[in-house]
């Protein structure tokens, strides 16, 4: 499986199917998190397009690996505490 998704000889990585491009990045995380933030957020990490598909660097976006064990929680607008800066 690692091999079917290492992107090149620098260690990229692709990612999954539903995350393959900048613009289906976008449009998950904006349904939890401002368009400023999602913007800032994916022009941080260092992502390449290889052969079509978007490919990230697993250390500074973290793996994909064990995703089947990850684990949410439900949280509630009440629950957000406001930060002024």
């Amino acid at each position: 499986m690692n091999e079917e998704r290492l992107a090149n000889d620098e260690y990229y990585y692709y990612f999954c199917d539903d995350l393959d491009s900048r613009d289906k990045i976008n449009d998950v995380l904006q349904k939890y998190f401002s368009k400023n933030f999602v913007h800032d957020t994916i022009s941080t990490y260092s992502m390449i397009e290889v052969n079509n598909r978007l490919a990230f660097l697993p250390y500074e976006i973290g793996s994909m690996l064990e995703w089947d064990q990850a684990e949410g929680i439900l949280v509630k607008e009440t629950d957000i505490v406001p930060v002024h800066c």
